[in-house]
């Protein structure tokens, strides 16, 4: 009997609007803005989740405020993903 071998897809790097992204929550943060929330998400469908980490908001909002998508703050992989595009930038 042949085994199926399932076809990994090819991880490309971060893009510049996805650095941007990590940038933003370098320092973790809740996301307000639906731009942001969907390069974030769309982080992690392309899989590149580990380079943030999404969980819950951060702190308590009341319903007059504008409530956050998510909380979201950048992992140790994500610095070294905005630390390797600058220095591509420099170098480029």
């Amino acid at each position: 009997m042949a085994t199926k071998t399932k076809k990994r897809k090819k991880i490309t790097p971060p893009t510049r609007k996805e650095i941007e992204a990590l940038k933003a929550v370098r320092h973790g943060g809740d996301v307000l803005d639906y731009g942001m929330a969907r390069t974030l998400r769309g982080l992690q469908k392309r899989g590149l989740g580990d380079l943030v980490d999404i969980g819950p908001r951060e702190e308590e909002y009341n319903g007059r405020e504008q409530l956050p998508y998510f909380g979201a703050i950048t992992t140790v992989k994500g610095l070294k993903a905005i630390r390797a595009s600058s220095k591509a930038v420099n170098n480029g």
